[in-house]
């Protein structure tokens, strides 16, 4: 009798104790098996298209007879076609290496000389010469979020530009503007390399898991270089050369993500 009064008394504390443990014992479970999530990194290819407003900042003759700063240069709105292969390193870093050929586009560009100076009588030339781009850039992103699926960053990159040029005309004609001489060529620079940098700015909107539609705008300077060689008539032997050239480019294209 005593040993069962004994039994029932333990068995009653236990469950006194065991009850309000329960819930406690569960929660914990719950947070140990709580899915841990984890920042995804990986390699990524991309590509883009986008719309070039380029411009020169100036150009000029030396190293001859004319010594001149032009008195207009530009160069023609033109398309590129860019791609590239990056890493995702974390959620706000990202790394690439991008090749972006920029389509044939035209400098134009005009000099003159008043009468009685170093050109002889009063002379103008309107100048031309095409030119096909292509950069080949190493890139750093800084990426500020994800924000229903869209992803804004910022970025910068430092590369070469190659300035594939074509046959350099002038035009000369005298300063009413009448035309005194056959166009004549300019000795073809033809192959150039020079240091060019960029800064860029977008977003990338999540289309899938593994895909991104990038949308932005690239800003790209390249440094200052020869453009064409003395003239084929012998007379002229000035070097024509511009101070840098910059494009403005709206950009859009997407990235394929290996996670």
């Amino acid at each position: 009798m005593l040993n069962r009064s004994i039994r029932r008394t333990i068995l009653a504390a236990l469950a006194t104790v065991a009850v309000p443990l329960a819930p406690t014992a569960f929660a914990a479970d719950m947070i140990v098996e709580a899915p841990l999530v984890e920042s995804q990194n990986g390699w990524y290819l991309r590509g883009d298209l986008a719309y070039n407003f380029a411009e020169a900042e100036n150009a000029n003759a030396f190293g001859g007879p004319v010594q001149l700063d032009a008195l207009e240069f530009e160069l023609d709105e033109a398309f590129s076609l860019g791609v590239g292969i990056g890493y995702q390193v974390n959620d706000n870093l990202r790394i690439d290496a991008t090749v972006t050929h920029m389509f044939e586009t035209e400098f134009d560009a005009s000099f003159s000389c008043a009468a009685g100076g170093v050109c002889g009588s009063g002379v103008a030339t309107a100048d031309r010469v095409d030119v096909d781009i292509t950069t080949v850039m190493a890139n750093a992103y800084t990426e500020i979020g994800n924000y229903g699926g869209v992803t804004p960053y910022v970025g910068a990159g430092i590369g070469a530009a190659h300035m594939n040029y074509g046959t350099y005309i002038s035009d000369t004609s005298d300063i009413a503007g009448t035309p005194t001489a056959v166009a004549t060529q300019r000795a073809a620079i033809g192959d150039d390399w020079r240091f060019a940098w960029a800064v860029h700015a977008g977003a990338g909107i999540d289309l899938t898991e593994n895909l991104k539609l990038d949308v932005g705008y690239t800003f790209t300077r390249i440094e200052d270089g020869e453009v064409a060689g003395p003239d084929g008539s012998g007379v002229d032997l000035s070097i024509v050369q511009d101070d840098g050239l910059y494009a403005h480019a709206i950009r859009a294209g997407l990235r394929w993500y290996f996670y």
